[in-house]
């Protein structure tokens, strides 16, 4: 099983409310079903309705084919990004996403306020020594004048390296370090982190680029890119889902035209049937594949009885 995300979904309406899920890279399955995560017991609710998981730090639903549908925000939806707060519907439940890391982030902001305020006290007490010293009556005031301010910035300044220190150390693990911070690790973790947004951004690019060409109706081209993208990144779950959903559909289209073809060839609609099975070749362009040469096959002896058709 994969580990945990931040993320969590939490029902908020049509059952036991506030029952939380957390949300991983495997996913959790939603439906009437008895072998699914969540099982909500409902006739509005398809045995297998949804797939909610996470990919590359980011939540995702999916719409597995129920009948009623899945809404985000109140907008139906087929496949989506989710963000903290947004709310999922099936049938009568509706979940709520939510994110773990917010309250801490924010917990972490409020500290290093504090600790900047407790400073800036201790920086506000020494000025004011200073003065005080000053003002008391030394002999050489022209000669402590000038020294003063030098020791007490070099005194600020190490309160503020050990403050700078302390940010650092408080990061939580895996989080990029800054561009000024020295050491190995920082070195080493800035070029690995260009080549994974590098790579990122070319997996982003092979998805739109299959939406694209699935759009215009380029099934076998579509489904090249989602193989690309899965080849750069064989862990994307956004990509293999899409690709076996694709997979799924062109196998549909080549049973259909090859049936139609079949219907066409014994009602004497020989034309109608090559097109038909022509339909194939394209759909499986592989010429190994037994579809393929099934219907090369069925394509001759179509084109054979359709010229002996027309010489009478």
């Amino acid at each position: 099983m994969s580990p945990e995300s931040d993320w969590n979904l939490t029902l908020i309406s049509g059952g036991a409310s506030n029952a939380s899920y957390p949300l991983t890279e495997q996913g959790v399955q939603v439906g009437r079903g008895d072998d699914c995560d969540i099982a909500l017991n409902s006739q509005n609710v398809s045995r297998r309705h949804a797939r909610i998981f996470v990919y590359q730090g980011q939540p995702y639903v999916q719409d597995l084919g129920s009948r009623n549908g899945v809404y985000v925000n109140g907008v139906r939806i087929q496949e989506q990004r989710l963000g903290s707060g947004d709310t999922l519907t099936m049938g009568e439940f509706v979940f709520q996403v939510t994110s773990a890391s917010d309250p801490v982030v924010t917990g972490r902001r409020s500290s290093r306020s504090v600790l900047y305020l407790a400073v800036a006290g201790v920086v506000l007490c020494l000025l004011v020594a200073v003065l005080w010293k000053v003002t008391s009556g030394q002999k050489n005031a022209q000669v402590a004048v000038p020294r003063t301010p030098v020791a007490q910035s070099s005194d600020v300044q190490n309160m503020f390296a050990t403050l700078d220190k302390s940010s650092r150390s408080a990061r939580p693990p895996g989080a990029p370090q800054g561009v000024g911070q020295q050491g190995s690790t920082g070195a080493q973790e800035a070029p690995a982190g260009r080549a994974g947004d590098k790579r990122n951004a070319m997996v982003r690019e092979y998805l739109d680029r299959a939406e694209l060409l699935q759009e215009a109706g380029k099934l076998t081209e579509a489904l090249k890119q989602y193989k690309l993208a899965l080849k750069l990144d064989p862990t994307c779950a956004l990509c293999l889902s899409r690709k076996e959903r694709l997979e799924k559909e062109i196998q549909a289209r080549i049973n259909k035209n090859l049936e139609d073809g079949m219907k066409s060839f014994k009602a004497l609609r020989y034309q109608e049937a090559i097109n038909s099975w022509e339909r194939v070749l394209n759909l499986d362009p592989d010429p190994g594949s037994q579809q393929h040469q099934l219907a090369k096959q069925y394509i001759a002896d179509a084109e054979a009885k359709l010229a002996a058709q027309q010489r009478f």
